[in-house]
């Protein structure tokens, strides 16, 4: 039976972005003074309710900063954004929201005058405002400014830059991400709430890592689903940002290690919800989570303890080759096969830190966000946000000569694989007898566990495992991803929004693993990491049965709910 792949539509939901949340943690105000408690809210009962925003956008109307045009796609995209999140946590309600005289960010004079008067029956209050003085290379930044009595943020603001080049193709996707991101610094990722969390433990820990002192996030969810998704029993944590000041480090996941989720500080072309980031939510004990994500953050998944706790290259060499690259502009796909790029090495102007030199010229390295580490970068457009997308792109001025025997198409259907395959009896095709990152249609057979690829006029059955494979008949090599990479059993969705808003209830999901037990498949065990920081929390145990382990095994009552959710969108 063939399972249709589960991808990310990077025109929608995979982007780049510039998080400015240490421009804001920069003003004292903010910081110091604006998270304070609201003492005038109660909880009304022990219930969970998908989380509900009251937005104001008194201020921003009032300023009238930027043209209608502008202002409609911010008010499309807050609306998508918050489709998302109630999709995805629930709170437990409190009453109104009642300011007399309320103070959240020194550029907000006028608020909702519901604000200060009869309040408003909500559980967060969200004021968007457009901001000039964000400046070039920022596009937005955001706070939370009031808790209430569980310290669970109720009021916050985001700022959004004036100069945002809303009209790009794909503009509402990008915007769309880009509000997710900078929410979640209100909500709950920012590292001036880590300490008001209603968690029982500590919720960070440092640890040396590549010789360089790091900050992990340790609480218990969070270590047992990345324990799940890098195969590593012995984690200790999940690293946060050391880079990018006193904002982006710990408000964010070190991009070495979480590349590709929507919560790392700056550009990526392709980013997803990871299960890993919603743990965060609920390991906070404010919210409840629904989680499951379709398997789409797929970075460094099973790589091992290794790929946590040491260097990306060693000697020159990729150590993880679907993640990390080491021959500069060779042309390659991302680590999710949803992207083409190009691998990232430049030549700096002086030597790189010791512990940031992976190659023999030891000026050379790859992007500085990901300490240094060679990764797979698009390619810029000034007219798409999501120019490299296989889903819904745009084509190079190469690509669009390919003829059709090459089998490049883009659709929903459809992954970058490393191909340099060309008929053998074309002569006229021997000019594209190189390596190139190639869009093909796939199919994923669950019951084989292997990916079929369409190569034009013909199909490629790729192993498991994965591998570089010959095809008789064809000059060059195709370079098959493994299947658990790429594929998972659940219905197919063209992006993470439609999976997001078609989920399944977190019932059916069982999280849970023991962090105390031996993985006997975890080749990295030999990194002896102490049991200690794997000692139960009382909250440590939950089962994660991933698509690539154990797949869901879902009653025939949610199978029906599926269908019905998938024909009916």
């Amino acid at each position: 039976m063939f399972l249709l792949l589960i991808l990310i539509s990077i025109s929608e939901f995979s982007f780049s972005f510039k998080c400015g949340h240490d421009k804001i943690k920069k003003i004292p105000k903010i910081i110091n003074n604006s998270i304070v408690k609201n003492n005038t809210t109660r909880r009304l009962d022990d219930t969970y309710h998908p989380i509900s925003f009251f937005i104001d956008y008194t201020q921003m109307e009032k300023d009238s900063i930027g043209d209608s045009t502008y202002i409609n796609l911010i008010k499309s995209a807050i609306d998508s954004t918050l489709e998302i999140f109630r999709n995805l946590i629930k709170v437990k309600r409190t009453e109104k929201l009642l300011f007399s005289s309320p103070d959240c960010y020194e550029k907000i004079k006028y608020y909702d005058n519901q604000i200060t008067t009869t309040g408003v029956d909500y559980d967060i209050i969200l004021i968007p405002i457009i901001e000039p003085s964000l400046g070039k290379g920022v596009d937005a930044a955001a706070s939370a400014c009031y808790l209430n009595n569980d310290n669970r943020p109720i009021m916050g603001f985001v700022l959004l830059n004036e100069k945002y080049s809303y009209t790009k193709n794909n503009a509402k996707d990008y915007l769309t991400m880009l509000l997710l991101h900078e929410i979640s610094h209100v909500l709950v990722f920012s590292d001036s709430l880590y300490n008001l969390f209603n968690y029982k433990g500590n919720v960070t820990t440092t640890k040396i890592i590549n010789g360089i002192e790091r900050k992990l996030i340790t609480t218990s969810k969070v270590k047992s689903i990345a324990s799940q998704h890098f195969n590593c029993s012995s984690i200790v944590g999940v690293e946060l940002e050391n880079q990018g000041g006193n904002g982006s480090e710990g408000s964010h996941w070190e991009a070495r290690v979480m590349l590709g989720d929507y919560m790392i500080s700056t550009d990526y072309p392709e980013i997803v919800i990871s299960d890993i980031t919603l743990a965060l939510f609920e390991d906070s004990g404010w919210y409840e989570v629904n989680y499951y994500t379709w398997g789409l953050f797929r970075f460094g998944k099973g790589q091992g303890c290794k790929f946590l706790n040491s260097s990306c290259v060693t000697s020159s060499e990729s150590n993880f080759e679907w993640d990390f690259c080491d021959t500069p502009d060779e042309k390659r796909c991302s680590s999710n096969n949803l992207n083409r790029g190009f691998c990232y090495l430049k030549k700096y102007d002086s030597e790189l830190e010791s512990h940031y030199q992976y190659f023999d010229d030891k000026n050379i390295g790859g992007w500085e966000s990901v300490d240094y580490c060679p990764i797979t970068l698009d390619y810029s457009s000034n007219q798409y946000y999501f120019k490299s997308s296989c889903i819904y792109g745009e084509l190079s001025d190469e690509e669009k000569n390919y003829p059709s025997s090459l089998g490049f198409k883009i659709s929903e259907n459809s992954i970058y694989i490393q191909s340099s395959l060309v008929k053998s009896s074309d002569i006229e095709l021997k000019k594209y007898a190189e390596k190139r990152a190639m869009c093909h249609e796939i199919l994923c057979d669950n019951d084989t566990k292997s990916i079929t690829v369409d190569i034009g006029d013909f199909t490629i059955d790729c192993p498991t495992d994965g591998g570089e494979m010959e095809v008789d008949g064809y000059d060059g090599t195709i370079l098959c991803p493994p299947y658990n990479r790429v594929c998972t059993s659940e219905e197919y969705f063209a992006d993470p929004i439609k999976a997001v808003l078609n989920k399944i209830s977190n019932s059916d999901i069982d999280y849970s693993i023991n962090l105390n037990e031996n993985n006997e498949n975890n080749e990295n065990n030999e990194n002896n990491e102490t049991n200690e920081t794997n000692e139960s929390n009382g909250n440590d145990s939950y089962t994660i049965r991933d698509s690539s382990h154990k797949f869901l095994e879902i009653g025939l009552y949610r199978y029906i709910l599926l269908l019905f959710l998938y024909f009916k969108n």
